[in-house]
């Protein structure tokens, strides 16, 4: 077992292991979600997207605190992935949707 998550003993390969540990989780238990939503009928509701947020740096912080040794520094840090998780999908999501209507116009 490796010694307690502290800003002492953070080093980068520890901190990218949980930022992306806790990226790739959130994300992909944010979509099972997120099927379940539909499944409900909540896909156009206009709660879906905060919820979704919500679900995604949840998620992120849980799999900080467990990855990060539970501890409060690993909590936070997967919060902030969790919050850039649900950033980044969605400008590669509005990205896509603008190369599609260029697309269309032509």
């Amino acid at each position: 077992m490796s010694e307690p998550l502290t800003l002492d003993t953070l080093t980068f390969d520890r901190l990218v292991i949980i930022i992306c540990v806790c990226a790739l989780a959130s994300s992909s238990l944010t979509q099972v979600v997120k099927s379940i939503f539909k499944t409900r009928g909540l896909s156009d509701a206009g709660i879906r997207r905060p919820l979704l947020r919500a679900v995604s740096v949840i998620l992120g912080g849980s799999f900080g605190y467990s990855v990060g040794g539970f501890t409060q520094l690993g909590a936070i840090i997967g919060i902030g992935a969790g919050s850039l998780t649900t950033f980044v999908v969605a400008q590669i999501r509005a990205k896509i949707k603008a190369s599609t209507q260029e697309k269309e116009d032509f």
